[in-house]
């Protein structure tokens, strides 16, 4: 008797439990537009702020952080994700950070997937550079907190070719005399 009613006591505190496994979180992810590669120094690079399985969002806030010495903030838009009449707060640059957030207001997003904002930055130096969240939040439409988690982005820097020209020629393998050698 004792072991049925143990067996049902954790088949009900199992069921209790299952909505949290079966339930997908949002993801959030800084994904660079176009090439992966950093564009030539002085030129912007576009990142999209992207949110997979987001349901029922009305509002985010996040702070992203990245290499000052690589990358300086330009400007950010407000994505195509939340519902019309939506509005962004002016970003907040201060260092290798900004903060960023939006709402709607009575209203949530339609989809699950989109773009919640795309962030311009200028590039200062060819160099490898990641783009990472040091916050996120989702809301809905009462501001009740959405779980999510997050994906930061790695930036390469450009590989850049070399040519040969011809004050660049290969300089021939000599001997102990000074005769050209066939390699």
């Amino acid at each position: 008797m004792k072991r049925n009613r143990l067996a049902f006591l954790l088949f009900v505190t199992s069921l209790l439990f299952l909505p949290v496994f079966v339930s997908a979180q949002a993801v959030i992810s800084a994904l660079p537009v176009g090439e992966e590669n950093l564009p030539d120094i002085g030129d912007l690079l576009s990142v999209n702020i992207d949110i997979t399985d987001g349901k029922g969002v009305a509002g985010f806030e996040f702070k992203l952080t990245y290499n000052d010495a690589v990358l300086e903030f330009s400007e950010a838009e407000l994505g195509d994700f939340l519902p019309a009449g939506a509005f962004a707060v002016p970003p907040k640059a201060e260092g290798n950070t900004v903060l960023y957030g939006a709402t709607a207001i009575g209203a949530t997003a339609v989809g699950t997937d989109g773009t919640l904002a795309t962030f311009s930055f200028k590039v200062l130096a060819q160099k490898e550079s990641e783009i990472t969240f040091l916050s996120a939040k989702l809301s809905d439409a009462v501001a009740k907190e959405i779980q999510s988690t997050t994906k930061a982005a790695t930036i390469q820097a450009a590989v850049e070719e070399q040519k040969l020209t011809e004050k660049d020629e290969i300089e021939p393998i000599k001997d102990n005399d000074n005769q050209e050698v066939d390699p």
